[in-house]
């Protein structure tokens, strides 16, 4: 990763609108996909909007993250074409319930 959104925006200050547009709609896609599989980032900030030096953005930092009750199942057309998660959650993820620390990599 170059960058994050939070050093970005600092940098760009007034940032063009179509490269706004494409950053919003990735962070969007992340977190639906994040929630269609029972996780909640709890922690969405500039800061934790990773960009490559394309702006492709990449969600970090899950110290925070919490396992929703039930996942649900994603089907959205958001622009960027239809985005399809399962609804269960891989054995291997995170573990079950609970919280994850994901800066410690342990379960609390």
């Amino acid at each position: 990763m170059t960058s994050d959104l939070e050093r970005w925006l600092g940098e760009v200050r007034i940032p063009p609108r179509d490269e706004t547009r494409r950053i919003m709609a990735q962070c969007i896609i992340g977190l639906a996909t994040l929630h269609s599989l029972g996780i909640i980032h709890a922690d969405m900030k500039p800061a934790n909007v990773f960009l490559d030096e394309r702006l492709n953005v990449k969600i970090g930092d899950f110290g925070l993250s919490r396992f929703s009750v039930e996942p649900r199942p994603l089907r959205a057309n958001v622009g960027y074409g239809i985005v399809r998660v399962g609804t269960e959650l891989p054995g291997g993820l995170l573990g079950v319930g609970g919280h994850f620390d994901g800066d410690a990599g342990r379960r609390r």
